[in-house]
């Protein structure tokens, strides 16, 4: 499953709609009475887990255009963990939440792979970020692997620094154009 830089959400849903969205019904009995029956669901299985994990019971029938940014993340994030799936793919999922939210954030995504066992891939830009939820960091620059490793062995390296800090490396290691923006560092819980 993927999460999306610009989040995918159906604004004009609410919270719990979103993730039901996500979660398909078990089987054709549920998927019909939903139809003849409509109301409020109930959250089951991982819609459920998701819920629970990111901590949005207060906010299930608030509609998520009215939901501050990073709790528009947090939704976004829930949506794909409640179709229970054994890898995510996050792209950007703080991208825009100030500090406090980019630490909610972190603390979910450790979550989803300490407590869901779930395999998480992050293409994030915020450093505070992917040093503190991945254990394993492959940095790209132009679609060229430049460095792999824990956070802090790829932040020591030169051509990282220079393409994502802005410090200086010698330019034979860089090998990389002026003008473009470099890629995404790619990362894994």
């Amino acid at each position: 499953m993927r999460t999306f830089q610009n989040l995918e959400l159906f604004a004009d849903l609410t919270v719990r709609e979103n993730l039901l969205v996500a979660a398909d019904p078990e089987n054709t009995y549920q998927y019909a009475t939903g139809l003849v029956y409509a109301g409020k669901r109930h959250l089951r299985g991982a819609a459920q887990a998701a819920s629970d994990l990111f901590g949005l019971g207060p906010f299930l029938d608030d509609g998520v255009e009215r939901l501050a940014n990073g709790t528009q993340h947090l939704v976004a994030t829930a949506r794909a963990v409640a179709s229970d799936p054994l890898v995510v793919c996050l792209d950007e999922p703080t991208a825009g939440s100030n500090g406090r939210e980019r630490a909610a954030a972190c603390e979910v995504i450790r979550a989803m792979a300490a407590e869901l066992g779930m395999a998480v891939l992050i293409i994030e830009h915020n450093l505070d970020v992917i040093s503190s939820v991945c254990d394993d960091v492959i940095v790209l620059d132009f679609g060229k692997t430049i460095a792999t490793g824990t956070p802090e062995e790829v932040l020591a390296v030169d051509a990282v620094r220079s393409a994502y800090l802005g410090i200086e490396a010698e330019a034979e290691q860089l090998d990389v154009a002026d003008t473009a923006p470099p890629s995404s560092p790619v990362a894994s819980t």
